[in-house]
């Protein structure tokens, strides 16, 4: 049996395991069937269902193994003339037109719908797979994914992944009955805005895992809502956005947007306000601003936002280079800005990393990576995550809260460098949660070392109770000398770790970026804005060929 079948094998075994007493007797008949296949019959099946729904000419595939798959009722020869027709290639079906004195110009449509109607047009005998949903509902059952994806066993036996090992923790169920089964299977097809939000509200979404469709309903209910508003429908928009059944602040914003449009301006000053109950510091940015604006105009007052920490701006001027891309290009290597700044610091003995988001996130993730293959029931119930289940939601913290507290005192006592140096080594070449493997380890471990031990613990809460790391500084400047750097105000750069916000000519700092500036200062954590200044015409360093450098700072 190939390495592939072993894999289906063990989906439909653990599958029948998982939510065996809810299949009906038929179906039970079915993967009784399927699990008691040849070899040679189970590798067939096996690559079949692996390949997109089509049916397949006889003469393709093994015919002993076929056979017994025909046996045993896995395929059948029921294949529709139309059907036959999409799976030709253009020159196939345009040599059967041609035989049936059908043109054979235009699309591969075309030639299908002339063909689909005619009989006997083809040659040989072809077939299709049965009982695909079948197949579908017990990998759902054994991976605890709504949409299963086959390629984690087949990534690790090609060696370009190495997934941690761990014990399965018990405790998450698959569905109470079959009713509530079908009404979920149902509910994965609920596209349209108001199908999603009657299964949103029956609760027919609700599933262990990531078999939850909760966010999925809501997120197409804010689809068909933001659609009606690209195509002008301001009055079906403001229903779908009213009866979003996510937190109001996510779509808060542009809900205020479409009543303001259609001049109901009180009411989308209402939105607003019922928007800010429950919004993230970043979300309350937008909706203050906007109140205040709406606020003006009315005559009246709006909440202020939660003040944030004012942050040192930096200016620091760099050539401009030629180029023809989308992004503008810096200095002779004609760099983007964030690639460009890190050349400059190297030139003046600085070192800096390009990450964004990534160093930090992976710095906190090494660090709670001896939280994420606790037994904790339902969090690890299927081999081959990357971390358990609820991470990256506050329920993390909760299930968790003994061990994240002796995490945290460790941190606060010991330091974090030590603890990710030992994890980075630990969990070396494993795939792991929230871990950059771009980062070198110097890096990680430098950054470990330059910002405190209490903005470490803080980041490691805020980390564990699901909060997004999107938004964090472009660069760490890595602790090293104390540096001039010529032409920038001020010009002084200090030995420490410095977080830094990078912000063209044309460029704005954007909420969420605002927010984790205030964060990362609020914890103590240098964090500066460097505002990138264009030097004169004069200086523009031409990359076509001019055959000269960068001038360097003047």
């Amino acid at each position: 049996m190939t390495p592939a079948a072993d894999d289906l094998l063990a989906l439909v075994s653990t599958g029948r395991e998982r939510g065996g007493h809810l299949l009906t007797a038929g179906e039970a008949a079915v993967v009784r069937a399927i699990v008691g296949l040849s070899t040679d019959a189970f590798d067939l099946f096996t690559n079949l269902t692996g390949r997109v729904e089509r049916p397949h000419p006889e003469v393709s595939v093994p015919a002993v193994a076929l056979a017994e798959l025909r046996e045993r009722e896995l395929v059948d020869g029921l294949v529709p003339a139309g059907d036959v027709a999409r799976a030709l290639t253009v020159p196939e079906l345009k040599v059967a037109c041609r035989a049936l004195g059908l043109p054979t110009t235009g699309r591969k449509e075309d030639l299908v719908a002339s063909l689909a109607p005619r009989r006997g047009w083809w040659t040989g005998r072809w077939f299709r797979v049965r009982h695909r949903p079948l197949l579908l509902r017990l990998e759902r059952w054994a991976l605890l994914e709504a949409w299963p994806d086959r390629k984690g066993a087949l990534l690790e036996r090609l060696g370009l992944v190495r997934w941690p090992t761990y014990p399965l923790t018990t405790g998450t169920a698959s569905f109470p009955d079959r009713r509530s089964l079908l009404r979920w299977e149902a509910a994965t097809g609920a596209v349209e805005p108001e199908a999603a939000l009657e299964a949103w509200a029956a609760g027919h979404g609700a599933a262990p895992g990531r078999l939850s469709l909760v966010r999925v309903l809501a997120d197409r209910v804010r689809a068909g809502a933001e659609a009606a508003e690209r195509s002008g429908d301001g009055r079906r928009a403001a229903e779908l956005y009213a009866r979003w059944p996510g937190r109001r602040a996510v779509v808060a914003f542009r809900a205020a947007r479409v009543r303001e449009a259609a001049g109901d301006v009180p009411g989308a000053m209402q939105v607003l306000r019922a928007g800010l109950a429950d919004a993230t510091p970043t979300e309350a940015l937008a909706l203050v601003r906007a109140g205040r604006r709406l606020a003006r105009t009315l005559g009246s007052s709006f909440p202020p936002a939660p003040p944030l920490s004012p942050v040192p701006l930096r200016s620091l001027p760099l050539a401009p280079a030629e180029h023809d891309g989308v992004r503008p290009r810096w200095g002779a290597s004609a760099r983007v800005v964030e690639d460009a700044v890190v050349d400059a610091l190297a030139a003046r003995g600085r070192r800096a990393w390009h990450g964004e988001a990534g160093p930090w996130r992976t710095v906190v993730s090494l660090l709670l990576a001896e939280l994420y293959f606790l037994p904790v029931p339902g969090a690890l119930p299927v081999p081959r995550l990357p971390g358990p289940l609820d991470l990256g939601t506050p329920a993390f913290a909760e299930r968790r809260a003994e061990a994240l507290v002796g995490l945290r005192a460790r941190i606060r006592d010991e330091g974090a460098s030590g603890i990710v140096a030992a994890a980075a080594e630990q969990w070396a070449g494993v795939r792991l949660a929230g871990v950059d493997r771009t980062v070198p380890v110097d890096v990680l471990v430098a950054l470990a070392e330059g910002v405190p031990a209490t903005a470490w613990d803080g980041l490691v809460e805020l980390r564990a109770r699901g909060r997004s790391f999107g938004g964090l500084p472009d660069l760490v400047v890595l602790p090293g000398p104390a540096v001039d750097l010529a032409d920038a105000h001020p010009k002084r750069l200090g030995p420490g770790l410095l977080a830094v916000e990078l912000k063209g000519p044309s460029d704005t700092l954007r909420d969420h970026q605002a927010d984790w500036l205030h964060t990362l200062r609020s914890l103590g954590v240098t964090a500066e804005l460097w505002e990138i200044v264009a030097r004169s015409p004069r200086d523009r360093i031409d990359t076509a060929g001019s055959g000269h450098g960068d001038p360097g700072p003047r």
